[in-house]
């Protein structure tokens, strides 16, 4: 991790990465629900492959072409069965903070950082770096990044809009004055979150990379942050209303996940102790 600290390619990829999540990902979240924008992403999985195949010189076999199959192929079966419109959270700054400080929404976070918290533990404490614990954690810290910036958006989005109406609709200073101070508040909150989201995923990704290739970690972490910000978004902002919409979407998403776990098999290649033991033979 150090060493890529150091190296100043690696630190323009990551600006340009997260300048790109910022001035687009963030902006479409303002308006529509993440099961839409994310798996959007999907041609990253073909383009990352290629990529490290043609400057890293990394392999790919005719089994992991069809593995990439399998996980296109889910992403899209996810994208087909999720929402389209979702929950706006409300037309004021207000309304926003209101709704993220309601009970639904507070417990759906605090199972978040229970199962965030258990799958370090078990990377950290019990020293368990495999492929999924380590895609796991990256894909609840990306759940959380998206799920943050679709608040910020938002409440840009609804305070910019509020504040060309007061322009002709005079209001009291003082609720003002306390509406900036919540906004400003909510903000910093949310713009903290999304820090320790970003540093946390990039060091998880860099452990992962220094144990298994490019070819093999992208689209498998690819289909869990799909995965894991396509239902945050569904469970945290109420974007499903009925009972019979959630069993067919549980019913679709578990076929999908399934496929994602044989796709994901099918992608692995050896492990880094064969290969290395293959290099000194």
């Amino acid at each position: 991790m150090r060493a890529r600290l150091r190296d100043p390619l690696w630190i323009a990829g990551i600006i340009l990465s997260y300048s790109g999540e910022v001035f687009g990902n963030w902006f479409a979240l303002g308006y529509v629900s993440a099961a839409i924008v994310t798996p959007m992403g999907v041609i990253s999985v073909l383009t990352t492959a290629i990529l490290g195949s043609i400057i890293l010189g990394e392999e790919i076999t005719l089994r992991q072409r069809r593995g990439y199959v399998l996980l296109i192929a889910a992403v899209f079966g996810v994208l087909i069965v999720a929402p389209k419109g979702g929950q706006v959270l409300g037309d004021t700054a207000a309304d926003v903070i209101s709704f993220c400080l309601s009970p639904i929404f507070l417990c759906g976070a605090l199972v978040i950082v229970i199962c965030q918290s258990g799958l370090i533990y078990l990377v950290f404490g019990r020293g368990r770096f495999g492929l999924a614990e380590l895609v796991g954690v990256c894909s609840l810290f990306g759940a959380i990044n998206v799920t943050c910036g679709r608040i910020i958006s938002v409440l840009v989005r609804v305070s910019a809009s509020s504040s060309g109406d007061t322009e002709t609709e005079p209001v009291s200073e003082e609720p003002t004055v306390l509406s900036k101070t919540s906004l400003s508040l909510a903000v910093a909150a949310v713009a903290v979150m999304i820090v320790c989201s970003i540093v946390g995923q990039e060091y998880f990704k860099q452990e992962a990379l220094s144990r298994y290739p490019v070819s093999t970690f992208q689209p498998v972490l690819f289909a869990g942050f799909n995965t894991a910000a396509v239902l945050t978004s569904i469970v945290l902002f109420r974007e499903i209303p009925t009972l019979i919409e959630h069993l067919v979407f549980l019913s679709v998403f578990g076929l999908c996940m399934w496929t994602v776990f044989v796709g994901s098999r099918m992608i692995e290649q050896e492990s880094p102790a064969d290969v290395e033991t293959q290099k000194e033979t």
